[in-house]
């Protein structure tokens, strides 16, 4: 059998767990840019003036799932776990 001219040699490529420069790198730049647009304060405006586009972005950070303490810990607080977005949004008055 000879040798795959296709096949990487061992040790090829980027090391395990080395993060991809490209996506560091728009990962700051997007921060970069949520600070310059007033960070929290931003994010306030924006779930009152919008909160479906809020809503969306809650619903890409938050837990797909809450199950037992911690979904404990949320009972009283207006927190539905697998709400949709109106009744999110409900709280903040829309």
């Amino acid at each position: 059998m000879g040798i795959n001219p296709h096949q990487r040699p061992p040790g090829a490529g980027r090391k395990k767990g080395v993060p991809n420069k490209l996506t560091t790198d728009m990962k700051a730049t997007i921060v970069a840019a949520f600070v310059d647009a007033g960070g929290k304060d931003y994010l306030v405006k924006v779930a009152k003036t919008d909160p479906r586009t809020f809503c969306w972005l809650l619903d890409k950070i938050l837990p797909t799932q809450v199950t037992g303490i911690a979904a404990d810990a949320h009972q009283g607080s207006g927190f539905v776990a697998g709400a949709s977005p109106e009744v999110i949004a409900h709280p903040l008055g829309q």
